[in-house]
């Protein structure tokens, strides 16, 4: 395991504890309220794309559920350090706005697909990107340039950097966009480049040490 490799005092993760504890909270009714509300629709909604990637999104993402396993049998801890502000404003919405017969709808009226295409397609999108295949216009994702998302990437750094006064070695766990280093992008790896050790790609079962990614 990659983990046991690195031995880490400590494991940060891409999440805010207040979506954690929201989510440990609102969950188990979020996917009990999709179930009733799938009985009521078309049968293709029960195996759409769109209807699995939505069961995901009501879960515990699994970056912290794997991060906090993984910390437990390590016998270190695992920290959410990310802000909240984006969860407080988005996740008390979702019972009224995301799971909907309407938002349902919507959601299965688009093509299907295998939902493992969606995730190949995906891992092939950020390794692109990283090995430069497809240069900097490939990047559309305006998130990266928005000013909240500047600022995210601050209380980011400034939260692993204090992880680092109190443990030795931190290893974080988060979205593929944080480990950029283009000078166009404000991101976690920019911000904290003299500390970081190392960075890996995960697609799936792959790991790439960044380094192969730059070099290829």
């Amino acid at each position: 395991m990659l983990l046991e490799k690195l031995a880490p005092a400590c494991i940060a993760v891409e999440i805010s504890k207040f979506s954690i504890d929201f989510r440990q909270k609102k969950q188990k009714s979020w996917h009990e309220k999709l179930e009733n509300l799938l009985k009521t629709l078309p049968q293709k909604a029960k195996t759409h794309y769109r209807i699995e990637l939505l069961k995901r999104q009501i879960s515990m993402p699994y970056e912290w559920t794997i991060s906090k396993r993984a910390a437990s049998s390590l016998g270190i801890p695992s920290v959410p350090i990310d802000s909240g502000k984006i969860s407080k404003k988005e996740l008390p919405l979702w019972d009224k706005e995301l799971i909907t017969a309407d938002n349902l709808l919507y959601l299965i009226d688009e093509p299907d697909i295998n939902v493992n295409e969606y995730f190949a397609f995906h891992y092939k999108r950020a390794k692109a990107f990283l090995f430069n295949h497809w240069g900097m216009k490939c990047f559309f994702d305006q998130l990266v340039l928005d000013k909240n998302w500047c600022k995210r990437e601050e209380v980011l750094s400034k939260r692993l950097l204090l992880l680092l006064k109190q443990y030795q070695t931190v290893v974080y766990i988060g979205g593929w966009m944080h480990i950029m280093e283009q000078k166009k992008f404000v991101t976690l790896a920019r911000l904290v480049k003299p500390i970081v050790k190392a960075r890996y790609l995960i697609t799936g079962k792959e790991i790439t040490p960044l380094k192969e990614l730059i070099n290829a």
